[in-house]
């Protein structure tokens, strides 16, 4: 991985569809995941959720492991936004 990958902050916006047959106990897993936070939920196993990761590479290993669950049928990324960090006291801008 490059340095300037690893500078990076990675913000994405998904919809997750879960298999019809999904146990609360697969679901428990999914919200378990480091960075996700769910928005919303409905009545057809669809969830609209964020999640936030260090660098772009590491958000890519997240989705892949969503997407490698038992529970989940799909995920679809909806946004997908990348801050770089350039220094201390500056702090995270925009790209």
């Amino acid at each position: 991985m490059s340095n300037e990958q690893e500078s990076v902050g990675c913000i994405v916006g998904a919809v997750i569809q879960l298999k019809p047959n999904c146990t609360s106990k697969q679901y428990e897993g999914l919200v378990r995941t480091a960075g996700l936070e769910i928005h919303a939920r409905d009545d057809q196993q669809r969830l609209v959720i964020t999640l936030e990761a260090d660098t772009d590479g590491k958000m890519i290993e997240i989705i892949e492991g969503i997407q490698n669950m038992n529970s989940v049928l799909n995920i679809y990324t909806v946004y997908h936004h990348l801050d770089e960090f350039q220094n201390e006291s500056e702090g995270w801008t925009w790209r």
